[in-house]
């Protein structure tokens, strides 16, 4: 089965290059970089070993010769275990799926030209398939569950668990975190109403909501809510990450209450990047996209999952462990003769690890 579907037949005009088409493209994503930390060299089992700060009391007038230890001041270690899965998959494209469309024009002639790699379309092809490898990392990273269960909590079709399962990703970590302790979750009443209610148009927001500032709100009391140790670091250290729903509501926030640059503040680059309390705020338009398409309440479902959600953390604590960070984006191509054949392959091993769970606050 051919990667790209209904090309076009060939036409007595036809289109002979690839910069003449129009199509979707590459959905925009902060770098991954940027707000993850990619930490190589985890190719099995591996700890993960962090120190508290010291708990207890030091420090009181000393008599003489007193030489009692003090056994009150206590260093505690958390640990944690990288347990990367090896991820990947294979992919193939016959020359003869594009010979009869105007791609024919883009292969090669002769014996070469069941060799796609190298053309414009192989060209082509390998960009989407890199680009889709982005999205595996985040879609693993942030939204897999080792325990997710097909129709339970989302409308992922049995075959589709697998995409899932692998590993637990960030929003797993989160979850059990904030039932482990309630404080890492703000709580915003009419937030929690938006996320709990019972269709896709009643979870949008509202018009009321831009009036009365509700996340504007949520995100000031995040901020204010979170651990001291996390409020102690410089802000540009920090992030927030959220669904574009969030962000666009709160860009209509600011809006409401002043001019545009009250939510935007343009960069050095002349990149504009919005803010709150200082922190910047990053929409990970991508969530939304996965929560709406697999994150429905059911099989079938009529609302989502929690579509407004929003994650206050340091920029170094959501970790992404892999062999080697080279394994990011990386596709094996290569064309076989046995079968007149390109192949294109990938593996990764891939575990994802919230650092240290005092160090974040959920907002949803």
């Amino acid at each position: 089965m051919s990667i790209i579907n209904n090309l076009p037949a060939v036409t007595p005009d036809v289109v002979k290059e690839m910069s003449k088409t129009l199509f979707e493209g590459f959905y925009q994503r902060p770098d991954i970089n940027t707000y993850l930390n990619i930490v190589s060299g985890i190719k099995s089992d591996a700890q993960l070993i962090a120190f508290k700060r010291y708990a207890g009391l030091s420090g009181k007038i000393r008599s003489n010769c007193d030489t009692t230890a003090n056994e009150s001041v206590t260093i505690e270690t958390i640990e944690k275990t990288w347990s990367p899965k090896l991820i990947g998959d294979r992919f193939a494209e016959c020359f003869q799926d594009f010979d009869a469309s105007f791609t024919a024009w883009m292969l090669k002639e002769g014996n070469e030209k069941p060799d796609t790699s190298g053309t414009e379309i192989g060209m082509f092809l390998t960009e989407q398939l890199q680009d889709m490898l982005h999205e595996v990392i985040l879609r693993l990273s942030f939204f897999g569950n080792t325990a997710i269960v097909a129709g339970t909590s989302n409308n992922i079709a049995a075959g589709e668990v697998a995409y899932f399962s692998a590993l637990n990703g960030f929003f797993t970590q989160l979850f059990a975190i904030v039932a482990a302790d309630a404080n890492r979750l703000t709580v915003n009443t009419t937030l929690q109403t938006r996320n709990a209610a019972a269709t896709w148009a009643l979870q949008r927001f509202t018009n009321a909501d831009t009036t009365n500032q509700i996340v504007t709100s949520a995100l000031d009391h995040g901020w204010y809510g979170a651990d001291m140790r996390l409020r102690a670091m410089n802000r540009n250290e920090l992030v927030w990450l959220t669904t574009q729903s969030i962000s666009d509501q709160y860009e209509q926030e600011r809006k409401s209450v002043g001019s545009i640059d009250a939510a935007y503040f343009r960069t050095e680059d002349g990149i504009m990047k919005m803010y709150s309390n200082g922190i910047e705020v990053v929409p990970m338009s991508f969530w939304d996209r996965t929560i709406r398409t697999y994150f429905g309440d059911d099989a079938t479902p009529v609302t989502a999952v929690l579509p407004h959600r929003a994650i206050l953390v340091p920029r170094k604590n959501l970790m992404i462990g892999t062999e080697s960070s080279g394994e990011i984006g990386g596709l094996d191509v290569w064309y076989s003769k046995d079968d007149a054949k390109v192949y294109a392959d990938y593996n990764v091993k891939l575990d994802a690890k919230i650092g240290l769970d005092t160090l974040i606050q959920a907002v949803y």
